[in-house]
């Protein structure tokens, strides 16, 4: 559906986005994660047309839109701010897009009472935006953005805006629409959480390159760089040797114990090899007595945080964090003996 080839974008000396590329499938869910200046929303602009490519091609359902101006391109935008008119009703809004197409008026009344129910808002339809809360105006912006039946969707954060109540309730509302219509979805995000819960695959950014592509529990689990470790979430970084490798996995020697660890995404280790393991708080087993596979560590902190309690560990020279559900933590104490051992990530997925 969507296809951008070697995309660069430079602002005089200052490159942007360089040599990026991506195929994104039909009624495929991805997302564009990464910090302020990593590119991702200057990639987000090139394939909507507000942002001439410094170099590179963009297709969208097989024709080259690269050179297009935004209006022929046919797709679909939210942004963050909404965008709405506001002497418009809620109504007007979503039905502007077909009059400028020329839709004839019964088929417009249709379609938009028909997105105005897919989104909860019928009984709002009459409302100008500035009656409308935050949320039921982003609604109005996606459903304004689905009338004309886009190939491709472009979501440029569009839940920043709002509050994180309201924010949450409208990630499920967002992906339910998306599976529901099955329009292609490109979405842009700083929220890792969004991404995560919201993604087919995410596409993390850094410094205006891909960092790694791949499904929400292989980019968390199974990171392919130290920067995407230490961006999604938090992650423990373990020091072990190669003990012995096989085609999809290794096994390790962490503190004198054998563990057998996924093999790394785009990395080639060899039996000798000093590594670094990423092993996730929750990840991170903690036991009052010794478990074979286990080794001793002292709790230095505990930090209670509602649902989980943050156990701050010292296993030799290593500092570990650990997740542990509170309802299952009352054992433990500053300064207790413990022993710890890691699960093991899963084995990817075929991407």
């Amino acid at each position: 559906m969507l296809s951008v080839t070697n995309l660069s974008k430079h602002f005089g000396t200052h490159t942007a986005v360089s040599d990026f590329s991506l195929d994104v499938g039909e009624s495929e869910f991805v997302t564009l994660l990464g910090p302020s200046g990593s590119g991702k929303t200057t990639v987000l602009r090139m394939i909507a047309g507000l942002l001439e490519p410094s170099a590179g091609q963009i297709h969208i359902a097989s024709q080259d839109v690269t050179s297009l101006p935004p209006q022929h391109r046919n797709i679909g935008l939210v942004f963050q701010s909404y965008a709405l008119f506001p002497n418009m009703t809620a109504w007007d809004n979503i039905a502007f897009p077909l009059r400028i197409r020329r839709w004839r008026a019964e088929a417009i009344r249709k379609r938009v009472d028909s997105l105005l129910e897919l989104v909860g808002l019928s009984h709002r339809a009459r409302f100008h935006p500035d009656s409308l809360s935050g949320g039921e105006r982003q609604r109005t912006a996606l459903a304004r953005a689905l009338a004309f039946h886009p190939p491709l969707l472009l979501l440029d954060e569009p839940l920043s805006a709002l509050d994180a109540k309201v924010r949450q309730g409208l990630r499920s509302f967002l992906k339910d629409v998306q599976r529901t219509t099955g329009v292609t979805t490109l979405m842009v995000t700083h929220d890792q959480e969004e991404a995560l819960e919201l993604s087919d695959r995410v596409v993390v950014m850094n410094a205006g390159r891909i960092e790694q592509v791949g499904t929400p529990a292989d980019i968390y689990y199974r990171p392919a760089s130290t920067f995407t470790a230490h961006f999604i979430g938090r992650v423990n970084a373990l020091q072990a040797t190669v003990r012995a490798v096989s085609s999809d996995s290794v096994v390790v020697d962490w503190n004198g114990v054998l563990m057998e660890w996924p093999h790394p995404v785009n990395q080639s280790w060899s039996a000798g090899d000093t590594v670094t393991l990423f092993a996730r708080p929750e990840s991170v087993q903690v036991s009052p007595t010794q478990n074979p596979g286990q080794i001793p560590a002292r709790v230095t902190h505990l930090s209670f945080s509602g649902a989980l309690t943050n156990v701050h560990l010292r296993a030799g020279d290593t500092e570990i964090v650990a997740d542990i559900l509170s309802s299952q933590a009352g054992w433990l104490t500053n300064g207790a003996e413990v022993y710890v051992n890691m699960i093991p990530p899963k084995r990817a997925e075929s991407q």
